[in-house]
């Protein structure tokens, strides 16, 4: 086993998903079962706020609202909505789901921001926001599995696992998949952000106290309300699914929802530029970019070391010094047989990171297109499912290589029994990689569009300033990640 900085663990099949954490933790021990008490105390702080806030706000209620009444109606009424368009005509009963969920994402990533959770001193780690574990997000995307397998089951009985085999029955394995993918790419999705915006904060708020506080808050709430909004507008879109003929819901912003691996393809904000070659439709705005990314990539290191030197200077010493990094990197993951993957792993690395920087530095909307605009290449989910299959590739072929077919023992290890979760493990570990990358930066760039538009005068530099920190952070965990696996599919146990 392979330990990645900061203490967080790579995925073990679906029951050590709830091993991914970062620092110490505070449990308490009930009989035989050992809770998580940092998780309970927040989300019991949240669900006060929420009951007392509601309480004070309708405990006189009028006829024409004011006040906290309005206000709290006015939430009502925007829940209603978002359900009525996701669901459609049945969505009445759902609201109550739909607005419990979103309220309480909503309350717990803005008391990450808010709330001092600091002073509360525990005997080991410390308080955070709720949705900063990963026992929450996916707690939250079972639930919501749940309601969706209850709401097609309610509307169409046992005729609902038709879809299974719809339309042919060849697909069954990809369509019981997606009932794996959604769950997962929620709670990923979630606690990625929440968890990567908390350590961005800290970091900073470190480094530069006196300067960065505010923006970096502002910044912090904008985009978890967005989270709040992205996981409950997922949830309804899910449901309103289970209860279609044709089960396609179409969700704002053109996000659609998964269907099967194949559709995977089909998650897209705005319109796109495709080229049309025979037969094929070509994303040409991922090509451009991904060339455009390259090309800076390998021009840079032709021109740092087209006249080495024995005592590296300059831009020699820079890629030589990113060289000793990766190599370390690998090395730690990895184990003594790190050597041949250090071009894989540096590859991985340099190309994500400067497809990350691109996003912020590069003046993209000044190519005009005939549809659509360019951004960074891992703006675009083709780019990071492709990054995540060929990681998946990589350390298929590292097992492999060292063992041979008896790699594929580690389905039935320890016990036959575990088959299932073993195959599936190796699922999970491309899915995860590919929606955290994704949605990272395809968040940062949208919040980076709206704060640029909304205060142009004010946010542009420390906004810039914090998306190329957290983007090169994306790139060093997948990069980490990446080699993670790979030590571990050569590995005596696995």
């Amino acid at each position: 086993m392979n330990v990645i900085p900061c203490s967080i663990k790579t995925l073990k099949g679906l029951y050590d998903i709830s091993g991914v954490e970062v620092g110490q933790h505070f449990y308490w021990q009930i009989g035989g079962l050992q809770v998580h008490a940092q998780v309970l105390i927040t989300s019991w702080v949240v669900i006060a706020i929420l009951l007392g806030s509601v309480i004070l706000a309708v405990r006189n209620p009028q006829t024409i609202p004011t006040g906290g009444q309005n206000f709290f109606e006015y939430v009502l009424e925007f829940i209603r909505d978002l359900s009525k368009t996701q669901i459609g005509e049945e969505y009445g009963p759902w609201v109550p789901f739909i607005g419990t969920m979103f309220l309480f994402i909503f309350v717990s990533n803005w008391s990450g921001a808010l709330l001092p959770w600091k002073i509360i001193q525990l005997p080991h780690g410390e308080l955070a926001a709720p949705t900063n574990d990963i026992n929450t997000t996916v707690a939250l995307a079972l639930l919501t599995s749940v309601a969706y397998f209850y709401a097609g089951l309610s509307k169409k009985g046992l005729g609902y696992f038709g879809k299974y085999i719809q339309p042919t029955p060849i697909l069954l394995p990809i369509n019981i998949l997606e009932d794996f993918t959604k769950p997962l790419s929620l709670s990923f999705r979630l606690f990625g952000n929440i968890l990567a915006d908390e350590l961005v904060v800290v970091v900073l708020v470190s480094l530069v106290p006196s300067v960065v506080p505010i923006p970096v808050m502002f910044l912090g709430l904008f985009t978890s309300g967005i989270q709040a909004l992205i996981f409950a507008t997922l949830a309804a879109a899910y449901i309103g699914e289970s209860m279609e003929e044709d089960h396609m819901n179409v969700i704002p912003c053109s996000i659609k929802t998964l269907k099967g691996l194949y559709d995977i393809s089909g998650v897209e904000v705005g319109q796109h530029f495709y080229w049309q070659i025979g037969g094929l439709q070509v994303h040409a705005q991922v090509l451009i970019t991904s060339w455009v990314v390259i090309a800076i990539l390998l021009g840079s290191v032709i021109l740092a070391v087209r006249n080495p030197q024995t005592i590296p200077t300059g831009g020699q010493n820079f890629f030589e010094y990113v060289l000793e990094f990766i190599r370390d990197l690998s090395k730690t993951q990895i184990g003594e047989e790190y050597g041949p993957w250090v071009p894989f792993i540096g590859t991985m690395f340099l190309f994500i990171f400067v497809s990350n920087w691109s996003g912020a530095l590069l003046p993209w909307k000044i190519i005009q297109l005939p549809h659509g605009e360019l951004a960074a290449p891992t703006n675009d989910i083709n780019t990071t499912v492709a990054l995540a299959l060929l990681t998946s590739v990589a350390y298929f072929y590292a097992g492999l290589s060292k063992k041979g077919l008896g790699y594929f023992g580690k389905y039935i290890q320890p016990t036959p029994i575990l088959l299932p979760i073993n195959i599936l493990e190796d699922f999970t570990k491309p899915l995860s990689l590919s929606f955290r990358l994704f949605g990272n930066i395809l968040a940062d760039e949208l919040v980076v569009v709206v704060l640029v538009s909304l205060v142009p005068s004010v946010v542009p530099i420390p906004v810039m300033f914090l998306g190329l920190f957290t983007s090169g952070i994306q790139a060093l965990i997948f990069a980490t990640l990446a080699a993670a696996y790979i030590g571990e599919s050569m590995e005596g146990h696995h």
